[in-house]
């Protein structure tokens, strides 16, 4: 959504890292990686950087889209409230890979052992509790300072499938969270399960279909952000977000000089 917001870009430090996810199934027998998630740690410049923040959040992006898109928000945040945002690229989106030895991630679709595991709600829901505790973990190595602060109950913001993985997450594990903000949450009753519900029609994989019209290749990135400018997310997407997906995530340079 196009919202003005007014940045110090200058005061936040973003510190990349990485989250391997071995195993979606915690009864698999984890031999190799299957997931690499990008990671972000966003927080104040501060001359004494053993002084915590006033509050812990991790933020997870909707589908489709990669969490750097929402920078100019995570920007917002931190500078205003003096808050810590950890942001990470859920599997299948922006600069998270797929380690395993099928890299494609389109050949786990015609598998359905192996579509259950890697996307299922509970996978992405797992993901999530794998970056905060791993955050937490290296948070308790700081001497004093942020440890503290990183042991105490985190918030999180959710945006669609991310809504609806961190609802997931506290609904399985409850306490995880001192609050949840979803926006736009995802939710997928069972029939089976819950008969006095409504029920809705079955899902047609209509974001895929849409997603996969979209053109892959470019000249240049700054084509690319010009052609998406132009369409739907353009309209609906602040530039700096827009800029945020197109430049950092949503696109890869190409092996040769047929695009990116």
């Amino acid at each position: 959504t196009n919202v003005n917001l007014t940045i110090q870009t200058t005061r936040m430090m973003m510190k990349p890292f990485s989250v391997f996810i071995t195993s979606d199934d915690e009864n698999d027998n984890p031999h190799h990686q299957e997931v690499q998630l990008q990671c972000y740690d966003f927080h104040l410049k501060k001359k004494n950087t053993h002084s915590p923040p006033v509050e812990n959040i991790l933020l997870l992006h909707c589908n489709g889209i990669n969490c750097l898109a929402y920078k100019a928000f995570v920007e917002q945040l931190v500078v205003s409230c003096n808050c810590r945002v950890v942001a990470f690229d859920q599997r299948g989106h922006g600069m998270s890979t797929f380690t395993t030895q099928r890299k494609n991630a389109e050949e786990f679709l015609n598998e359905d052992d192996d579509y259950e595991k890697m996307w299922s709600w509970k996978t992405f829901a797992r993901d999530a509790k794998m970056v905060l505790e791993s955050v937490q973990r290296e948070d308790g190595k700081r001497a004093g300072g942020w440890a503290s602060s990183s042991a105490q109950k985190w918030h999180a913001v959710g945006h669609s499938l991310g809504g609806f993985a961190l609802l997931w997450l506290e609904a399985t594990n409850p306490g995880t969270f001192a609050s949840i903000l979803t926006y736009e949450p995802i939710f997928a009753l069972e029939s089976t399960k819950y008969p006095g519900m409504r029920t809705y029609a079955a899902p047609d994989a209509s974001l895929q279909v849409n997603a996969r019209k979209r053109k892959r290749t470019f000249k240049s990135f700054e084509d690319a952000f010009a052609s998406y400018r132009k369409g739907f997310l353009g309209k609906v997407m602040d530039e700096r977000s827009l800029r945020g997906y197109v430049f950092d995530g949503g696109f890869r340079k190409g092996d040769d000089s047929s695009g990116e």
